[in-house]
């Protein structure tokens, strides 16, 4: 048993250090020799857990796509208002880019990849979808003015949320930040200022056509 944690911690420690350097410097710079030192193991110990660069990337990439269409499908069956529900996706969504590495490196090599097809990432046309339906939702019923198109202000929240993964380095960052953040973009936007702690009372949403569970 004390050898399988051992070996479970070693796994994991390897997965961080692999994030930290998908991170920061993409698939592409990434160095395994980087890698294995992050854990203070050599490389040949390394290939024990992980056979290749390619194959830390493909795990971190997994538990990426699985964390955002869990906060993805958190927000569609939300029983908020569109609005409280909008800010609570961003804010969670802008956090864990912030401040969880593997979820920061996952969103980096889903972000190369698309850009390799010229497309967004196939995680972010969900992202989209959820976003437009919500601000669409939020001004119908007063909560957001409907002055820009429901698909404008989703494409802001996807610049929001690139900006988050590419400038967030080694430094760590205030824990408001996020909000602070969201808060100066969505601002123009709303009928009334501030986000808002919300309440518990249901609201009806309708289903995302389409969209994975």
């Amino acid at each position: 048993m004390a050898q399988q944690e051992r070996a479970l911690r070693t796994y994991e420690s390897v997965l961080d250090s692999a994030a930290g350097e998908f991170a920061r410097r993409g698939y592409a710079g990434a160095n395994l020799d980087r890698i294995a030192a992050g854990t203070g193991l050599t490389k040949g110990a390394l290939y024990g857990h992980f056979s290749s660069k390619g194959e830390l990337a493909t795990e971190l990439s997994r538990q990426f796509e699985h964390g955002w269409h869990r906060l993805l499908s958190a927000a569609e069956d939300s029983p908020q208002s569109p609005l409280c529900t909008l800010d609570a996706l961003m804010l969670r969504l802008a956090q864990r880019t912030e401040h969880d590495v593997r979820f920061r490196a996952g969103m980096r090599l889903a972000v190369e990849e698309a850009c390799v097809r010229d497309d967004l990432p196939a995680a972010h046309h969900r992202l989209a979808t959820l976003v437009s339906r919500l601000v669409r939702d939020a001004q119908q019923a007063g909560e957001l003015c409907r002055q820009h198109s429901p698909e404008t202000l989703s494409r802001l929240t996807l610049a929001l949320l690139h900006g988050l993964h590419t400038g967030t380095g080694r430094k760590s960052v205030p824990p408001d930040h996020s909000r602070a953040l969201w808060e100066a973009l969505s601002a123009p936007w709303r009928t009334r200022p501030g986000v808002r702690r919300c309440s518990a009372q249901p609201v009806a949403h309708r289903a995302v056509a389409g969209a994975p569970g």
